[in-house]
This record gives structure tokens, C-alpha cells and sequence, in this order.
């Protein structure tokens, strides 16, 4: 049941990642924040796609190519967190490469290296139905590496905090110095530093959907996304998909890889047919609403009409009666004798 539910969310989170792309890609934002977040986004799913195979026990000869993939994903964040707090700082400035910014490329493509060759990995094992690599002691330079750059951005958030003066601005850098660093350092540490000390379990992984949720937050926190009627409709939606895969995943059945990679497509169509359905439903209420529509304007334009012409008509009544019986005519009306 727990790698059931652990592989749903992580398909699900998945899902997340690439609809943030595809909103940020349809709004048509000029920001440059938004690139190189939508390039996290596409390392983080890329490392979420990799657990999912971890969660498979039988990998055979594609073991050692998944455990690479998500270390290079990994490796490479760091310099796009960098990246992305100079974009910060410099507001709509591109910044450009400094010194530290080649070092941060420069050591992500060593640590690379050291994977690729097959330096670092030493071999695999399995715990609690959880395939994870065995790393040698070079891997502390990995762990070294993303605590060095938690740290620096940690204590580079402080000091804008400090000289921020613009209360929205000061707010979002204390939701990062106060919730966001701390959560990530927290997570960070248990997938990455407890398997390295040989403990593993499917639980870990949910600390992906979390990072996920931190994504979301950060997005909001630099008004990305904005307010829409689309993005709260996609998350009525996300929310609903998560109580279907909350049920999915307590029924008495084993679900394997597969099943965790189809989840995927099924809840892109899904949206896409409740984004129609709603649409379509949006369209209905419109059109009946202008059947039904009562236009003021209208109704007294025709009433005072309808004031005219009884006017005109009382005046005619008024000259014709008093000249016919003056006249004896025989042609009045019995209703007005």
C-alpha cells in the first residue's frame, strides 16, 4: 500500500511539474525568472521520473544509467539556485557569468564526471523494496556541495532581508529564510544523506510531492502564475485527482512501474477533459442567461412607447366623440353612447 501511494504521488508530482510548464509557457511572461524556473522544474521531474524506477527491484542493465540521470539532475541545481537568487537581486537585469558562477557550473560538471565514469558508484542494493545506489566516500563532496550552496543562499537571504526596505519583498524573503530553507534543507537530508548511511525507505519519497508544494509556494510567493480563473480550476482539479489516487492506492492490489508512468497521461487527459467540460458548462449558463437576460433598457424604451401611443390615441378619442354626437352621426359606437 505505501509504494502504491508513494508511486502515484510521484507520478502525480510529475504531472505538477509539467503543468507549470505548460502554464508559465501559455501565459507568455517576459520575466527571466520564469525560465530558469521552468528549468528546475524540468530537474526535479526528471529526479522524481528516476525514483519512480528506484521503486522497481528489478531494473537489471538499465540500474546503473537511472542512478547517473538522477545524480546529474541532483548536480545541477545548485548553480540554477544561484543563477536564479542573481536573477532575483538583479531584478530585470540579465545577470552575468561572475567567478561564482563558473564555480558552481564548473564543480556540478566535475561531481558529473566522477559519476559518469563510474567513480563514485560503487554498486546497488535493496532495502524495503527500494533499489538505491551504493556510493564510496567521494560522495560526501556531493553532500558537502549542496549544504556549502544551502548555506550561501541562506545567509545571502538574510542579508536582503536586512536592507530590504518594500514590506512585500521583506515578506517573501522571510517565508524563505523562515519555512522554505529549513523545510528543503530537512528534506534534502533524508533522501540524500540517510541512504548514504545505508537507511532507505519508501516513506522518503514523499518528501518529493512536498518539494513540489514548495514549488507552488515559490511560484505564488513571485506572483508567476498571477490570478486566474484557469489556475483555480486546475487546482480544484489536482485536488480532486489527489483523493482519486489516495483511494486507488488502499485497494488490496500491487501496482508495478507501469502503472506509476501511465498515471501520468491519464491525468492529462483528465484535465484537459475537465477543463472542456467546464468550458463547455461556462458556455451553456452564458447562453441561457442571455435568453433570459432582461434588458432594462429595452423594457423602458418600450413602455414609454406604449405611454405615446394611448396618449395619441386618448387626444383622437377626445375630438371624435364631442364632433359625432354634435353631428347626430349614427356611426358612434354603442359602447360610447
Amino acid at each position: 500500500m505505501l509504494i502504491n501511494l508513494v508511486g502515484l504521488l510521484l507520478g502525480f508530482s510529475i504531472t505538477i511539474h509539467l503543468w507549470i510548464i505548460y502554464s508559465l509557457y501559455r501565459q507568455k511572461i517576459s520575466s527571466l525568472f520564469i525560465p530558469l524556473y521552468i528549468y528546475l522544474n524540468i530537474l526535479l521531474l526528471v529526479i522524481e521520473g528516476s525514483a519512480i524506477f528506484l521503486l522497481d527491484q528489478s531494473l537489471g542493465g538499465f540500474e546503473s544509467t537511472i542512478f547517473k540521470i538522477r545524480f546529474i539532475a541532483q548536480v545541477f541545481i545548485p548553480p540554477l539556485l544561484f543563477h536564479m537568487n542573481q536573477t532575483y537581486s538583479l531584478s530585470k537585469e540579465l545577470p552575468k557569468f561572475t567567478p561564482k558562477n563558473i564555480v558552481f557550473f564548473a564543480i556540478s560538471l566535475a561531481l558529473s564526471a566522477l559519476v559518469i565514469t563510474g567513480v563514485m558508484i560503487k554498486g546497488s542494493y535493496i532495502q524495503n523494496g527500494v533499489s538505491y545506489p551504493l556510493y564510496n566516500s567521494l560522495y560526501w563532496l556531493f553532500l558537502l556541495y549542496f549544504y556549502a550552496t544551502f548555506y550561501y543562499l541562506l545567509s545571502d537571504f538574510v542579508r536582503k532581508y536586512r536592507n530590504e526596505k518594500r514590506k512585500p519583498e521583506a515578506a517573501t524573503l522571510r517565508t524563505f529564510i523562515n519555512i522554505i530553507m529549513p523545510i528543503t534543507f530537512f528534506l534534502f537530508s533524508i533522501l540524500d544523506l540517510l541512504p548514504f548511511w545505508g537507511i532507505i525507505h519508501p516513506s522518503f519519497f514523499l518528501a518529493y510531492p512536498v518539494f513540489t508544494g514548495i514549488f507552488l509556494v515559490v511560484a505564488f510567493n513571485f506572483n508567476l502564475f498571477g490570478y486566474q480563473e484557469y489556475i483555480l480550476n486546475s487546482f480544484l482539479y489536482f485536488i480532486f485527482s489527489i483523493f482519486i489516487i489516495i483511494l486507488i492506492s488502499v485497494l488490496p492490489l500491487q501496482l508495478n512501474t507501469l502503472i506509476f508512468w501511465l498515471i501520468i497521461p491519464a491525468l492529462i487527459v483528465g484535465f484537459f477533459l475537465f477543463n472542456e467540460l467546464q468550458n463547455r458548462a461556462k458556455r451553456f449558463i452564458q447562453k441561457q442567461n442571455e435568453e433570459y437576460d432582461y434588458d432594462l433598457e429595452a423594457e423602458l424604451e418600450s413602455f414609454v412607447g406604449d405611454i405615446g401611443k394611448y396618449t395619441r390615441l386618448s387626444k383622437s378619442w377626445s375630438w371624435v366623440i364631442p364632433f359625432s354626437i354634435n353631428s347626430n352621426s349614427r356611426w358612434i359606437p354603442v359602447f360610447l353612447k
